[in-house]
Formats: C-alpha cells, structure tokens, sequence
C-alpha cells in the first residue's frame, strides 16, 4: 500500500469528491461568518434534525448574487461541490442557492428588493421610453407556454417582426436561461426595439427565477429596452420592478404594445387628415388672395386703359392742332415764297433772260455780241443772238 503525505491524501480525496458532482441540498442557514475577504461561511442545518450541521463555503463571485439570501433562519436549497480544506475542516463550496417556501421566498424577495433599491436599480430617471415606431421585438419566454400565446394573441398583426427565443422559466437554471437570453439579444441583434420578458401566472415558488439577482443585473445592463409580463396583476417580481416598462401579465403587455401601434397609426391618420385640412385651407386663402389680386389688377388695369385713353385723346386733339397750326404756317409760308418765285412773275407777261453761261441777265453789260441767249417764258423758251448791245449811257 502507498504511503501518502496529508496534502497528498487530501488532494486524492478531493478529487474523488468532485468525481461525486455537485449536490443539492435542503436545509437552513444559520451562525453566518462574515470574514472582509471577499467570501463567507455558514453553517446549514437540517431542520428536521439540528444534531446535523453542514459548513458551507461561498466565494466573492457567487456572494455577490446571493448575499441577500444568506440571512439566519432562511430556509434554502443550496448547490454546492463536497471538499476537505487543507486543515482537515469538511464544506460544501456554494454554486448556488434558492430559498423554499414562501416565508423564505418572501424574505429574500424584500431583501434583495431593499438592496436594489439602495442601488437606485428601480429609479424612474434610468428607465427609457419605448421609440414612438418600433417593429422588431425580441420575444424570451417558454414556447407553447399560456404566457407564449397570450402575449402573441393580444399583440395582434400590426407589421411586428417577432423574434423569439425559447427560454426555460421556471425551475432549475431558469434564472440563468434568461440572462442568457438577455445577453444573446444584446450581443447579436443589437439593433432590436425592444425585448419582451412574459411569463403567465403562478406561485411565487414559480415565478422565482424572475427575482433573482443576476436577473436583475442583466435586466439593468441591458442596452435593449426591456418591457415585462410576469405572472398575474397582484404579482410583484425583481424583474419588473428594474424593467423600463413593467405590465402585469403577457396579455397587458401584448396588449400595450398594440395599442402604442395603434396609436400610432391613428396620430398618422389624425396628421394626415390635418395637413390635407391644413392645406385645403391654405388653398383656400391663397384662391382667395389670388382672386382679389386679379380683382386688383383687372381695376387698376381699368384705371390705366382709362388714363391711357383720356392722354391718347389729349395726345391726338394736341396733334391735330398742331397739325392745324403747321398747316395755317405753312399755307403763309408758301404764300410768302410763291410771290418770291420768278416763275411767278412769268405768268404776268415778263420773261427770264440767261446768257450762255446760264446767268440771269440783269444788265445789257453782261452780253457780247454774237452770243446766244435763252429766254424763259411763262410757256416755253426763245434762243436768240446777240446783233448789237445798247447800254443806258449811250443812250
């Protein structure tokens, strides 16, 4: 047989209790050990026999979802893995725990409420507003459940883009499957509108995966809008309370969000009906204005032709007689030049002598003898020559 030092027998023991897996156990709590290191002990009894007695061992990780259940006399179901420390000491290392019965549900429920609120986990300011259009609707609860149906039913066909993820409520791991669900739509369809949390009615034993912690977490982490329908109207869960939007049952949150496309739709009617009022109106005035600028324009065009026409007839009468005065001016005129004109004095018996050059001959001085001249008379011309020329002086 092999000789083994006592860290060698404890590390073969060890493993052969995790080779047990991890166990669930019943029982509780009670002389709660708080060390500031970051982790805890406590000791778990058998309420049906306090002779027996469990140490239990919780790390930081763990703690920080749990610390509100590890309260003296909470009855709980703890998950944990058997190992002997290295002092000898026998404990059961915590993966998780859950409290049973309603006392204890209750319980845990208020403290864990308590905390968050601390927290500011509930405040109004850090809950968002769904967007006034939304479509697509991450959908997380269990398919085929009355929750499913009730939710989708009272949703109605509004152009909705539904997608789901069947997710386990109730139960072992419910709590985990949900996180896990919040966490897979916030990572791979981040361009959602919204998640639907719905579960139906039940217990708080039933509706206790939604008032945990982690749940609580995810919920508060989420950069997706979170709408909840959880269980009946007097229920109150963790879940709802950190929600953005919390409804009281999958009917009323289906219910909700079909009336937000509702209204919708009737705010676009309502506009669409006022702006096609709004501009029948403004028709209306601009037919109006328009009618009485063409009113406008018809009088004062009017008033123009008539102004035209009064300073064309002014123009025409001031024409005419200035016609009549450069008409009297010019019959004088020719007066005047007629008895100017020699040929004037040719119809009277005198006559218009030229010489050869083609001057008027005024004096006997201006002709030679021999030289022809031309005679203008009233009618037709005389050529003649010159025989002799008699000057007054010789005369």
């Amino acid at each position: 047989m092999e000789t083994l030092s006592v860290k060698e027998f404890l590390e073969k023991i060890n493993i052969l209790l995790q080779e047990l897996g991890v166990f669930k156990i019943q029982g509780e709590i009670q002389q709660k050990k708080i060390l500031n290191r970051g982790y805890e002990f406590f000791e778990l009894k058998d309420p049906k026999d306090e002779r027996y007695l469990l140490e239990c061992y919780i790390s930081g990780s763990i703690l920080r979802l749990h610390r509100h259940l590890i309260r003296d006399g909470m009855e709980v179901v703890v998950w944990g893995v058997p190992q002997i420390y290295r002092t000898g000491s026998f404990r059961l290392v915590i993966i998780k725990i859950e409290p049973i019965g309603k006392g204890a549900l209750r319980q845990a429920f208020e403290a864990l409420k308590a905390e968050l609120q601390k927290k500011g986990y509930f405040n109004p300011e850090r809950k968002r507003n769904l967007p006034i259009y939304f479509e697509k609707i991450g959908l997380i609860t269990s398919e085929g459940s009355d929750g499913y149906y009730d939710f989708l039913a009272h949703l109605g066909n509004y152009g909705f883009k539904i997608f789901f993820l069947d997710t386990k409520v109730e139960g072992e791991n419910a709590s985990s499957q949900i996180v896990r669900a919040i966490n897979w739509f916030n990572l791979n369809m981040p361009d959602l509108d919204l998640i639907a949390l719905v579960r139906g009615g039940g217990g708080q034993e039933n509706l206790k995966a939604f008032n945990t912690k982690e749940v609580a977490e995810a919920i508060f982490t989420s950069k997706l809008k979170i709408v909840t329908g959880i269980g009946h109207k007097k229920d109150e869960t963790i879940a709802g309370l950190v929600a953005d939007i919390d409804l009281a049952t999958p009917s009323i949150a289906g219910e909700f969000l079909k009336k937000c496309r509702q209204d919708l739709i009737n705010q676009v009617k309502n506009l669409e009906s006022q702006m096609v009022e709004n501009m029948l109106e403004n028709l209306e005035k601009e037919k109006n204005q328009l009618n009485f600028l063409l009113e406008h324009l018809i009088f004062n065009l009017n008033s123009i032709f008539k102004e035209i026409k009064f300073w064309l007839k002014k123009l025409i009468e001031l024409t005419e007689q200035k016609f009549q005065i450069y008409e009297y001016q010019f019959k004088i005129l020719y007066s005047r030049l007629k008895i100017l004109d020699p040929r004037a004095l040719l119809s009277k018996g005198y006559s218009i002598t030229l010489n050869s050059s083609g001057q008027v001959i005024k004096s006997s001085k201006q002709v030679q003898i021999q030289e022809r001249l031309s005679t203008i008379l009233k009618e037709g011309k005389i050529f003649s020559m010159v025989q002799s020329v008699e000057n007054d002086q010789e005369q």
